[in-house]
């Protein structure tokens, strides 16, 4: 032990001589030929200055002046010493802090001929050409460490922040040859992953050093690849590997491991419900999957403009400029996207629910408790996992900042950032991730007479862990930005050209497997005694057949629609989750899908939004002003969407009923958020009238937190079943028409609402004429059955029948014509049960959409974007403020993916 001390220090003295711009190679020798302070070399007949040697050189002798014989013994000593360091453990500390913490930017970038920053930099870029040429030379005794020292180095120089020509001063020599020394580096990845690639799987299954060797380089070269795509994909450096293609290595790679047989003692059993079962394949094995998936989707976002936002993944015109994503737009390696990619990130998902739901015992009695903490557990593969666990917190303090950061989900939410890029550019995929294999967890010899968990369709495990995600979101910014890409995944899924797969009725086995989350408390720490199996908090998704994936898909988007309302509000979520619901939506129209569901519930949960956002859109802050009104264009949007197709996608004319009761009831505040969206058309309006009092049933005035539900069913002894005529007849004046260009979806909001009240009205002044001054009425308010009443006289039909879903949406020409929507406009309401009167007779007309129709049966090609859904016209509208780019894009989510990879 005290060894392998003597040895680490060494190490750390000797990194921390280099990065204090010394030269310890230089200690001891001749004074004849070293004379100066600060270690330069110098000649009797005159100075000799070192060249920079460029980092791709595989020989140091060419890096001094021929002829030289001080220089060329400089040249042996610096390479023995170099040779020496690299025999040494490498400790990552001794790299990072003297970096971070010793040696400030300014000084690093110090240009002035011989300052220190200039002596750091030939040091670091020594330390680079060095290591580089061990590892290319399979250098026995040094080339592990030197590829440690290079994803390392790569790190700590590349996370802050440069610009492409400084980090070209710290590792390549000179301008002119940094495209030479760029390349040499991802040839030496290519060569690394050709050789490490397994030619026969149990060789590189069994035991044994040179196999754990190829595993260890392997994690390493892949490390390697994902700090430099993630952390420079988006300067020049990013050229280098598109002029050495890695996709052939790569894939490679990814179908050997996905292939694999395992031997029995590789696989370590688990528990679940007291029965013992193994993990479908060692923890290695899934961090070499996962981390092959993600370099080949950091490449494709390569080069990606900063405005991408993780709504607006298609294969486009910058998607099929990059060369990666068009290799993985054409590949057909479907056993690798099945095992490699979508079973592997189910395991880790899968695990993460396990976990969470076996500790609920251990978390009672001692006292701490917390979804995502249970979370934190779930990194089955995790080595040196950042997240923070909770145990040891006392019961009751789950308030304040120190609690949130405990809300922080697993590293492996990295593993959605390839679900969701796949899931877009290759139209197979989507169907390798939404059928399982239908075993029953039977034993084999395989795994040595150890049963395995009976296999589900991966995106069920999604769909569990997203609903963690979404219900914590509001913890931090790296919760809003993982619930973000969860939420862009779901509707990835729904937009793709398979998505009718999601209504395929749920195995009794699926449903035993997913868990779900369905509500958060303050600072996301739940009680230890909520975490009961019957508690509403977190529970089994254990109901009636049939149950579909789209149950769960549109319960995801109502936990987030309930649980993260804020004046820090993630208008980027919102808008994301509002489109799941409307291609959600959209899809069980075009199918004529009726789920046995309670709608009441999501209405409620678009409503509860857009009743905060009427009341608090002034106050929020200006920089998230922006996402904030779109989002509510986008629940206009939504909504008015819902009542055109209401009859397509709902059970029975009384769950049509009952949508429009609660938007009639919600008119006032309905009409208060359309003002408050468009201020500069509504006369003498300001920012602050939107923060007018609600008037409507069901809303709050709170200043945080989720809004009080309005009740699902009104009965004629709650306290909503009485309503004043104030409260649906709304003494706001109506916006003007230039109002329905900037909010599409208003147009048929207003028509629904102002025909229910005016039916009202007239109800109303009937009733009080019939009653004599001497017999006052019973009630003063109106009953809600006399307002059902009142909506079922309606004849819908006829009162939408000029309304189309097409014009809820705002988007140009190419736009348009890419989603059919200018060779026929004939997409109308039509209806199955309205009738005209109360009779409830159905009226006849066309039973098609033929826009719906043409977006779900479009082909999976991948030279044409999915059509949008209804209601999906300000899903991409409009950009400023801080609510895009680096803060909210794509590209922000594929650099917090990457920090997490390289934490597995």
């Amino acid at each position: 032990m005290a060894v392998h001390s003597s040895i680490a220090s060494k190490f750390s003295l000797s990194c921390a001589a280099l990065l204090t711009g010394k030269q310890p190679w230089l200690e001891g020798a001749n004074k004849y030929y070293y004379s100066s302070d600060d270690g330069t070399a110098a000649d009797p007949h005159g100075p000799a200055q070192e060249k920079h040697e460029p980092a791709g050189a595989m020989s140091s002798s060419s890096s001094f002046t021929p002829g030289s014989s001080a220089n060329a013994l400089l040249a042996k000593r610096r390479e023995r010493w170099f040779a020496d360091l690299l025999c040494l453990p490498v400790e990552p500390s001794a790299l990072r802090e003297p970096l971070t913490a010793t040696v400030p930017i300014r000084v690093l970038l110090d240009e002035e001929p011989g300052s220190k920053g200039e002596q750091i930099r030939t040091n670091i870029r020594h330390l680079w050409q060095y290591s580089l040429k061990a590892w290319n030379d399979r250098d026995e005794a040094r080339h592990h460490n030197a590829l440690q020292i290079l994803v390392y180095l790569s790190d700590i120089v590349l996370s802050k922040s440069l610009s492409a020509l400084s980090i070209i001063s710290i590792l390549c020599s000179s301008v002119t040859n940094a495209d030479a020394d760029l390349l040499a580096l991802v040839e030496t990845i290519r060569l690394s992953l050709q050789r490490c690639c397994p030619r026969s799987s149990p060789k590189f299954i069994s035991d044994g050093s040179d196999t754990d060797e190829r595993r260890a380089e392997l994690l390493l070269t892949l490390k390697l690849i994902i700090v430099w795509t993630a952390r420079a994909g988006q300067t020049s450096l990013s050229s280098a590997f598109f002029r050495r293609d890695l996709f052939p290595s790569l894939s490679a790679v990814l179908s050997a491991v996905s292939t694999s047989t395992f031997e029995p003692n590789t696989l370590k059993p688990g528990r679940e419900n007291g029965a013992e079962y193994i993990t479908p394949s060692p923890p290695w094995l899934r961090e070499v999957k996962i981390k092959t998936s993600l370099c080949l989707t950091l490449l494709c976002t390569s080069s990606l403009p900063l405005t991408r936002r993780l709504g607006e993944i298609e294969y486009d015109a910058v998607f099929s400029g990059n060369p990666y994503a068009r290799r993985l737009a054409d590949w057909v390696d479907v056993a690798s996207m099945s095992a490699g990619i979508c079973e592997a990130s189910a395991e880790v998902w899968e695990q993460g629910v396990i976990a969470a739901y076996e500790q609920r015992g251990e978390q009672e009695t001692q006292h701490a408790s917390g979804l995502s903490s249970l979370w934190g557990l779930g990194a089955i593969f995790s080595r040196q996992s950042n997240v923070p666990a909770v145990d040891g917190v006392p019961a009751g303090k789950s308030n304040g900042r120190a609690c949130e950061t405990k809300t922080l989900p697993a590293p492996s939410v990295c593993t959605l950032l390839p679900i969701l890029l796949l899931s877009h550019l290759n139209g197979a995929f989507v169907g390798a991730l939404t059928n399982g294999k239908a075993d029953g967890g039977l034993a084999s010899a395989s795994t040595g007479g150890v049963p395995t968990l009976p296999s589900i369709a991966p995106h069920l495990s999604l769909l569990s862990m997203s609903t963690f995600l979404h219900a914590n979101a509001a913890a931090d910014a790296r919760s809003a930005a993982c619930a973000r890409l969860s939420l862009a995944t779901l509707l990835s899924l729904v937009q793709c050209a398979r998505a009718e797969s999601l209504l395929r009725p749920l195995e009794t086995h699926e449903l035993q497997r997913m868990r779900i989350c369905l509500h958060r408390h303050t600072g996301g720490i739940v009680p230890a005694s909520s975490m009961a199996l019957a508690t509403s908090i977190f529970k089994r998704a254990v109901a009636a057949p049939p149950q579909t994936s789209m149950h769960y898909i549109l319960l995801n988007a109502s936990i987030f629609l309930r649980n993260n309302l804020s004046r820090r509000l993630n208008g980027e979520g919102y808008l994301l989750a509002l489109r799941l619901v409307s291609h959600a939506l959209a899809l069980l129209a075009t199918t004529r899908t009726m789920l046995d569901l309670d709608w009441s519930a999501h209405w409620h949960a678009l409503l509860s939004f857009a009743s905060f956002l009427a009341s608090r859109i002034g106050e929020l802050e200006a920089q998230y002003q922006d996402a904030a009104r779109r989002a509510g264009k986008q629940l206009l949007c939504t909504l008015s969407a819902a009542l055109l197709e209401s009859d397509r996608f709902l059970p029975s004319p009384k769950e049509v009923h009952q949508l429009i009761y609660e938007v009639v009831r919600s008119g006032a505040m309905l009409r208060r958020l359309a003002a408050a969206l468009v201020p500069h058309l509504v006369a003498g309006s300001s920012p602050t009238d939107a923060r007018a009092p609600p008037s409507s049933a069901g809303e709050t005035n709170s200043d945080s937190g989720p809004l009080t539900p309005m009740p699902v069913t009104p009965t004629p002894h709650s306290a909503a079943s009485f309503l004043s005529f104030t409260d649906f007849l709304a003494s706001s004046p109506p916006l003007p028409q230039k109002a329905y260009v900037e909010l599409p979806g208003w147009k048929v909001l207003e028509l629904v609402i102002k025909t229910v009240e005016a039916k009202l009205q007239q109800q109303g002044d009937a009733n009080s004429s019939a009653v004599g001054p001497a017999d006052p009425p019973v009630a003063s308010g109106l009953s809600v059955k006399t307002v059902l009443s009142a909506i079922a006289k309606l004849n819908l039909d006829v009162l939408l029948a000029g309304a189309s879903v097409e014009e809820l949406r705002v988007e140009d020409g190419s736009g348009r014509r890419l989603a059919g929507m200018d060779a026929d406009k004939s997409g109308r309401r039509t209806g199955r049960y309205y009738g005209g009167g109360s009779n409830g007779d159905v009226s006849t007309g066309s039973q098609h959409n033929e826009y719906l129709s043409a977006n779900s049966s479009a082909a999976p090609s991948r030279t044409a974007s999915p059509a949008p859904s209804f209601g999906d016209g300000y899903a991409s509208a409009g950009s400023g403020g801080n609510s895009s780019g680096a803060h909210t894009g794509l590209l922000a989510v594929v650099k917090l993916c990457a920090a997490d990879a390289l934490t597995l």
